[in-house]
């Protein structure tokens, strides 16, 4: 079977080069909570990556919104389907990869900092986001296009701030799921 990385039609992605990344680490804000790497990869069929601990730098969020694929962590193996988001713990070997027959379509972010355990607590299992009139889905995926539009806009400290203070809001909207959605339903 074929396995990607990348490469997927229509895939939109920014790398943070890492000289970038390491002078933001020393940034008050950015020492918090930084990203390294953030993407979309729609219909990615025979997408698959593999990390031992060693190469698992960073947290990495993954939000399918559409089909569904697997996750390994730890050799216990679950599914990931649409309109669910994990987080998979750094410093832990993973693999993961797109189911053949119904690829997935994933929103991702590799991010770290010393709030960034923080935000990835116990969410290491796939998380339902159920779609109601209050899950505010649009309004989340709003937040990860200004992250990925700022980062694509370039990396100046004005630029890095933003895409991070975003992300605080971002990582909230899920670790705080049903206070965001009664802070709309409650105007």
């Amino acid at each position: 079977m074929a396995r990607i990385k990348s490469g997927f039609p229509g895939e939109r992605a920014v790398v943070i080069p890492s000289s970038i990344v390491q002078e933001f680490k020393r940034d008050e804000l950015g020492k918090l909570l930084y990203i390294t790497d953030i993407g979309f990869y729609p219909k990615a069929g025979f997408h698959y990556r593999k990390r031992t601990a060693n190469e698992a730098l960073q947290y990495i969020l993954m939000y399918c919104i559409d089909g569904e694929g697997w996750i390994e962590i730890n050799g216990n193996k679950q599914k990931l389907c649409s309109g669910e988001v994990i987080i998979l713990p750094k410093n832990t070997a993973h693999s993961y990869g797109s189911s053949t027959e119904n690829p997935w379509s994933i929103y991702w972010i590799h991010f770290d900092g010393s709030l960034a355990s923080y935000f990835s607590c116990d969410m290491d299992k796939p998380m339902q986001i159920r779609t109601a009139k209050d899950s505010r889905i649009s309004d989340r995926l709003e937040l990860f296009e200004d992250i990925f539009t700022i980062l694509k806009n370039g990396y100046s400290r004005h630029n890095l701030n933003y895409s991070i203070t975003v992300l605080f809001h971002f990582l909230g909207t899920l670790k705080f799921l049903n206070a965001f959605r009664r802070s709309l339903s409650d105007r």
